[in-house]
């Protein structure tokens, strides 16, 4: 079985005049062979860069967190090429979906850019797991909105997996996708 450990969607904000705003979902698969070893060596990573238990790191951190206070800079880039170098170690495998807010959809049946860009992904999904000729789960990060936003997410998931798109069928996803926490799974 392979895995795919996923964050959930993220708005973006225009960074610079004429930047539009985006919509992005991003993860990374890996072999559920390896998923002990490679949660351990980034768990030892985030030790020696002092993160306290259970805090995440974000590309974008939140003010008052350890990375964003004292991860900065070339330290940050030192600690991002670490986590690279752990994941070319273990053959991860990245997937990433993002959408410009004032497209018009890719899945004719979505009906929010964030609907969007999950189907898509799944899409991505089922057919990176085809390539290696073996089923695969989905895990995504919790969404922020708590248990209901949860329900709506892992239901309307199901629901694409259940139907397929007008392009895939998802015959390499046997398993509804799953949310977890990602203070929990440094994965995510």
């Amino acid at each position: 079985m392979n895995f795919i450990f996923a964050d959930d969607s993220e708005q973006s904000n225009p960074t610079r005049e004429g930047m539009k705003p985006l919509i992005g979902l991003g993860g990374v698969h890996i072999s559920a062979e390896q998923i002990g070893d490679i949660e351990y060596e980034i768990n030892e990573l985030c030790s020696r860069y002092g993160f306290p238990d259970g805090e995440e790191f974000k590309w974008s951190p939140s003010r008052n967190t350890h990375m964003h206070d004292n991860i900065q800079g070339e330290m940050r880039v030192k600690f991002y090429n670490e986590l690279f170098e752990i994941s070319l170690n273990y053959n991860t495998t990245a997937i990433v979906v993002a959408s410009d807010n004032d497209c018009r959809f890719a899945d004719d049946s979505s009906t929010s850019h964030d609907e969007d860009v999950t189907t898509i992904f799944l899409e991505r999904a089922n057919q990176l797991f085809n390539s290696f000729k073996r089923n695969g789960a989905v895990i995504i990060d919790k969404p922020g909105g708590g248990h209901k936003q949860e329900k709506e997410l892992v239901s309307k998931c199901l629901e694409t997996l259940e139907k397929g798109t007008d392009y895939v069928k998802f015959d390499h996803i046997p398993l509804p996708v799953m949310t977890a926490d990602s203070q929990h799974i440094r994965l995510l």
